[in-house]
């Protein structure tokens, strides 16, 4: 018979207690381990982050009750988040900041959601958490969340306010870890607005906190090249290139050195270093745009075409476009009857889709001497008269056009539009509308 009941019951429930502490620590541990070891590779470790997710899941539902479930519900956040699986994050992010408001990782939980929304491109959600973040936070976290407030603005192309507010940062948190960052965000928003000076001041203090110098490097020389300085930037990258190892810095070097033959007007020596790399869809779209340049429509369309096979969905839209109206031009080129309406159609690729003002005045001006009686020619009247107006500075010969189809082709749509258009000619009126 047993002689103390009460403490055998005591130990089974302490025992019992242990084992599941244990089991969920194991649990959250194992978690956490498994999340840092996945984020240390690029892009992360996708089975390291399923893991992450399904113990934390285990967590929440097996141990409701357990304290860790806070930080189990932030840390599958932070693995969706790391996945890119954005509105999972979000979810948990938002579930987190509901239901724990008073755990001292709300405020992480509020950032991580405001980076969440960047990814997803809603900035004004972002910074609708973020600036309180910085009003009402100290140390690393507001550090983190300014840092993330510029980047929202440098991914919105409002370089402006990402500049100011970067310099901003920089006399509010001198010694920050974040500096050399911040740094390189002001130099890609000065980039962006072509002040290369600027931007080159910038990379050249971001240097100094670089762990991974030669990106920042290659930065510096196609500045130089850009400044106009494109023998010194040349050389810089040609040294840069016989020391780097990492295959990815060698093609972004080569690709740096192409543009700046192609600045310099040696199109072929640019076209010979990019052709060992063209398992690159980078310098496969370098080529690309130069044989376009030389009016090699061809050969551009090739490039093109194993661009529309190889790249990023975004990539592969934008080249199967330009592959679709380089295979118009080449057709109606090719076309011996040449008619008035394949005149026409030559006339407006090569405005709108080539850039090429010289061939489409002459084809413009082809449709209006030699088919008057045609549907496109006062069409191509009034396209001369926007040529002549807004690309050769030229109002005068815009009066002109404008006046011939009015007494060509008068009571009709384009009579009146001309009338409209001369009227605001003469006024001083910058309409660029026809």
């Amino acid at each position: 018979m047993m002689k103390h009941p009460a403490i055998v019951l005591l130990f089974i429930i302490i025992f019992t207690g242990c084992v599941h502490f244990k089991s969920y620590f194991n649990l959250f541990y194992n978690a956490k381990k498994d999340y840092e070891e996945a984020i240390k590779t690029e892009p992360p470790s996708k089975q390291k982050l399923d893991k992450v997710i399904e113990r934390c899941g285990k967590i929440i539902k097996y141990y409701p009750t357990s304290r860790w479930v806070p930080d189990a519900v932030l840390l599958m956040g932070k693995a969706f988040l790391a996945k890119g699986e954005y509105s999972q994050a979000e979810e948990k992010f938002r579930e987190f900041i509901k239901f724990f408001p008073e755990h001292k990782a709300c405020n992480e939980a509020r950032y991580m959601l405001a980076e969440t929304y960047i990814k997803q491109g809603d900035l004004i959600k972002a910074r609708e958490l973020l600036e309180p973040l910085i009003s009402t936070s100290k140390g690393q976290l507001c550090e983190r969340a300014y840092y993330l407030l510029i980047q929202s603005y440098f991914e919105e192309r409002a370089y402006y306010e990402a500049i100011d507010k970067g310099e901003q940062f920089l006399k509010r948190f001198p010694k920050s870890s974040y500096k050399g960052d911040v740094l390189l965000t002001l130099g890609a928003a000065y980039d962006s607005l072509r002040k290369y000076e600027h931007a080159a001041t910038m990379y050249q203090q971001a240097l100094r906190f670089a762990t991974r110098k030669n990106p920042i490097l290659i930065k510096l020389a196609r500045a130089e090249i850009l400044m106009g300085n494109v023998e010194e930037g040349l050389n810089k990258l040609e040294e840069l290139r016989k020391r780097v190892t990492d295959p990815t810095e060698e093609e972004a070097i080569a690709l740096e050195m192409a543009r700046g033959y192609i600045e310099l007007g040696d199109t072929n020596r640019a076209i010979d270093l990019l052709q060992k790399y063209t398992n690159s869809v980078n310098a496969l779209l370098l080529l690309a745009e130069i044989y376009e340049w030389l009016c090699n429509y061809k050969e551009a369309a090739q490039y093109y075409d194993e661009i529309a096979r190889k790249g990023a969905p975004l990539l592969r839209a934008r080249a199967s476009l330009r592959k679709e109206a380089i295979d118009k031009l080449l057709k109606y080129e090719a076309d011996t009857s040449m008619t008035d309406t394949t005149i026409f159609r030559l006339a407006e690729l090569y405005l709108f889709e080539f850039d090429q003002l010289d061939k489409a005045r002459q084809y413009y001006l082809q449709v209006w001497q030699d088919y008057p009686q045609s549907r496109y020619a006062p069409k191509a009247g009034l396209a001369l008269a926007w040529i002549a107006r807004h690309k050769d500075n030229n109002p005068e010969l815009a009066c002109e056009y404008y006046e011939a189809v009015i007494e060509r082709y008068p009571n009709t749509y384009y009579a009146r539009k001309a009338s409209e258009l001369l009227n605001a000619v003469r006024e001083g009126r910058d309409n660029k509308e026809q």
